[in-house]
Formats: C-alpha cells, sequence, structure tokens
C-alpha cells in the first residue's frame, strides 16, 4: 500500500500554480472544500483498494471540480439538431417580450396577488385565465407546472377513487419512462381499460359507464401513431355521451396548438376541443403555445372551481416569473402575426430559400479554415419534437461536413465542449457527417455559430 504520508496537503495544493489560477474568482472556503473533498476520497482508495497516489489526477479532479462551481450548469447553446420542440435543450424559447416582462417583474415588487383598483388581495392566475377564456372559448381555466401536473391535479380532484375510463391504445408513455398508469395510480384514480389496442368504438364507452364511472379520460396520441385497421370515438361523439349520462370528460390533448398552421395539421386545436363539448383540456405551455414550461387547464367552471380547491393545486401552482412570461406570450396570439414574436413559430415558419442564403455565407466563410471539399449545403428534414407530429418531416437547409472519423468525433466534441468565449454548438452526426441544420438556428445567433465552427476545427 502506497503510504498516506504522499497525499499532499491542503495548503501544498492551494500553492499550485493551476490551483490558484482556477480559484481567482471563487470564494476562498469553497475552493478549500472542494480540495478535502477530493483528498478525502484518495484517502478512501488507499484504504481500500490500495491505489497508487498520482499527484497529477488528483490536481485534475480539483480543477475540474473547480471548474465546475464557476461556470453555470445551465447555459444557452445553438440548437442546430433540427429539432424545434428539444426536451434536452429546454423545449420552446422564449419571446423577446417575455424576457422583458420577466426582468421587469423579477427585480422587485409586483401584483402578483393584490388588486391595485381595490386595494385588497387579489388572484395571481386573474390575467392569465381572462386571456386563456378569451383565445380557447372556455370558461375558466388553471394553470400548474406542466401538463402531467395539470393531468394529475385533474383526476385527484373529480376521479379520486372512482373509475376513470381509458382505452387501452390511448395508454401512453410520456417521456423518461413516466407513464399514464403510473400517474393515475399516484392520483388516485382507478384506471378502467377498454377497447382494444387497435380499435375503441364509443359502443365500448357506453357500455363501460356505470355508477362506479367518474369521468372518461382521452389522450391524444402525440408522440405515436397506429395506422392500419383502427377506430378511435371522436371527441364530439365522447362528449355527447358523457353530457347524456351526466359524467365529465377529460381531454389530455398533449401538445397545445391554439391556432390552426398551415403544415400542422392533426394535433387538436384547443378552442375546437371547447366548442364540441369537451369538459376539462390540459396542455403543455412550452410546446407548440411556445412559452414557458407550464400545465394549461381549460374548461367548464364548475370542474375548474373544484380542481382550484383542491390543496395540491397550490403545491402545483405557478410562480410569478413563469405567470409573467405566459401571459405576455399569449398575448402574442391576438397579433394578426404571431409568428413574429413567438419564437418557435418564427423558426417554423422560415422558408428555404432563406436558410439556403445563410448557408451560403457561413460555408463561403469556412472554406478556408476547412479541408477542401469537406463542407456540403444540402436539403434535408427537421422534426417538431415534444411529443408532437411523429410523422411531420419539415423541409429544411443544412451544412454537412465530411471529415475523417478522429476528425469528426473531435470536432462534434468541441462544438459541443468550446472555450467560454463560445457558445456550445448541439449538432448531429448521421452517416459519418456532422450535420447542423440551420432551421433551429436563429438569425442573430448565425454569427456565433460561425464563430464556433472556425473555432471547433483548428
Amino acid at each position: 500500500m502506497k503510504s498516506l504520508r504522499e497525499i499532499p496537503s491542503v495548503h501544498r495544493i492551494l500553492k499550485h500554480p493551476d490551483i490558484q489560477m482556477a480559484s481567482q474568482k471563487l470564494d476562498q472556503k469553497q475552493v478549500v472544500g472542494v480540495i478535502r473533498s477530493v483528498l478525502d476520497k484518495v484517502r478512501e482508495q488507499v484504504y481500500t483498494q490500495s491505489n497508487s497516489i498520482i499527484l497529477k489526477e488528483i490536481h485534475h479532479e480539483i480543477l475540474q471540480q473547480l471548474s465546475s462551481l464557476e461556470s453555470s450548469s445551465v447555459r444557452r447553446v445553438i440548437n442546430a439538431t433540427g429539432v424545434l420542440i428539444h426536451t434536452n435543450l429546454g423545449r420552446a424559447p422564449l419571446s423577446k417580450k417575455a424576457l422583458v416582462r420577466v426582468i421587469d417583474i423579477a427585480c422587485g415588487y409586483s401584483t402578483l396577488e393584490f388588486n391595485l383598483e381595490k386595494g385588497v388581495r387579489g388572484d395571481r392566475n386573474d390575467v392569465v385565465e381572462s386571456l386563456l377564456c378569451l383565445l380557447t372559448g372556455a370558461e375558466a381555466t388553471c394553470v400548474v407546472n406542466n401538463n402531467a401536473a395539470a393531468l394529475f391535479l385533474c383526476l385527484n380532484s373529480l376521479a379520486f377513487q372512482k373509475e376513470v375510463l381509458v382505452s387501452r391504445s390511448e395508454l401512453v408513455e410520456i417521456g423518461s419512462s413516466f407513464r399514464l398508469p403510473d400517474i393515475m395510480e399516484k392520483s388516485g384514480a382507478l384506471l378502467r381499460e377498454i377497447g382494444t389496442t387497435n380499435k375503441t368504438k364509443i359502443s365500448d364507452y357506453e357500455k363501460a359507464l356505470d355508477k362506479n364511472t367518474s369521468l372518461i379520460l382521452k389522450v391524444h396520441k402525440s408522440n405515436f401513431d397506429i395506422v392500419g385497421f383502427t377506430e378511435e370515438a371522436s371527441l364530439e361523439d365522447l362528449s355527447s355521451l358523457v353530457h347524456r349520462r351526466k359524467k365529465i370528460l377529460l381531454f389530455d390533448a398533449g401538445s397545445g396548438l391554439l391556432k390552426p398552421w398551415p403544415g400542422l395539421s392533426g394535433e387538436p386545436v384547443i378552442s375546437e376541443c371547447i366548442k364540441v363539448g369537451v369538459d376539462l383540456v390540459t396542455f403543455s405551455g412550452d410546446k407548440l403555445l411556445g412559452g414557458p414550461q407550464s400545465g394549461l387547464i381549460v374548461g367548464k367552471k364548475k370542474w375548474i372551481s373544484l380542481i382550484k380547491q383542491n390543496p395540491l393545486y397550490r403545491a402545483l401552482r405557478m410562480d410569478k416569473l413563469v405567470l409573467a412570461t405566459l401571459e405576455e406570450t399569449l398575448r402574442h396570439y391576438f397579433l394578426d402575426h404571431p409568428e413574429e414574436e413567438v419564437p418557435f413559430l418564427k423558426l417554423y415558419a422560415t422558408s428555404q430559400e432563406v436558410l439556403k442564403v445563410r448557408a451560403e455565407k457561413i460555408k463561403q466563410a469556412l472554406e478556408e479554415k476547412f479541408p477542401l471539399n469537406s463542407i456540403y449545403i444540402e436539403e434535408s428534414v427537421s422534426k417538431i419534437g415534444g411529443g408532437a407530429f411523429p410523422r411531420l418531416e419539415i423541409p429544411t437547409i443544412v451544412l454537412s461536413f465530411e471529415l475523417t472519423k478522429e476528425q469528426l468525433l473531435l470536432f462534434e466534441k468541441n462544438l459541443r465542449c468550446p472555450s467560454l468565449s463560445c457558445l456550445p454548438v448541439i449538432g448531429r452526426v448521421q452517416k459519418n457527417r456532422l450535420i447542423v441544420d440551420l432551421r433551429t438556428v436563429f438569425e442573430e445567433e448565425l454569427p456565433m455559430l460561425q464563430v464556433a465552427l472556425i473555432q471547433s476545427i483548428q
């Protein structure tokens, strides 16, 4: 066993030039704490595994931990993947007006729960509720921290220890192994499966409805398709059924499309769901809506009032910053051209011609730096992402980099982990090429993208 005496002291490590440089902007107590933590692990390894003591490795581990303290864990990146609503990259970007609004609210006090006209306590949801009712035609609304929470709150409030009818074809997995039956179980609702994987008829719902049934839950299959010999009950038929039998129809619409857009067909429009008589609709705020992470519940005032009385509503409600950004995002939808303000819609609506001009400009600037005949401008397809429109392919223009395997891997890593002066660029490796999809790169990011590409190949 190596002697524990060979482990350097905290004082000795503090004197090392690399450690001193890395800790210039950090508090001394933080630095000492990191060093002691690393040294404790080294001692434990010597005791239990008889590991050799390598001073360089100790310094490297300390430097890595000091670097992580100095840099933010959540950094802005350039999304060059071609996935517009990228869950791992924060889903929908917020509009500039929403950002201005949140800064204004965050740096001081606000009327979150104060009515200026009456001089009394107010409701934090009043403005957002008013906007949502106007946009969707709903009688009332409720906002919580994501769509899973919205669905959970509806089930817990209206179907606790009661049966909920769900088609077998709609028992979906939302993502990260987060499954609808699990949410229902935790909510206290009793799942009753009806129909088959490929066919669930309105008659299946009629036969299953009884005195133990609280509501019918219909789930939009946003992240997959079932094709072929299939059938499902429409919202109109289900609405007619539940109202005849005095039950509730809850529809998880998923991605939250507020208005019809060219090319985006097949996703339920929230106002149309309300129009056909659905009692409650839940959807996300940070997907097709283009706002902050949130779960929105819209529908009949009778049921929304019961939901708001649930003690869990307070645990799941939104803070002032999210409400401010959501409110500003909703205001964009009263404009004739919301795509001019909502970043997701702006990216989606950018023409092929514009993308091609941008690609040619970047390619021209890069050609002197890159190996000869290694950069190509190609047509490709982007995806919506976020569990919406799984089969939709959006035409796009990409920069394709053809390099040796070693060069390609290094290039991709350098783009992803650049120096602090550059934004990380997240592209995609496809058929031995690195693809930079300009569909998801904002116009103002193009100069930064160009710099990052040049620096990453060197």
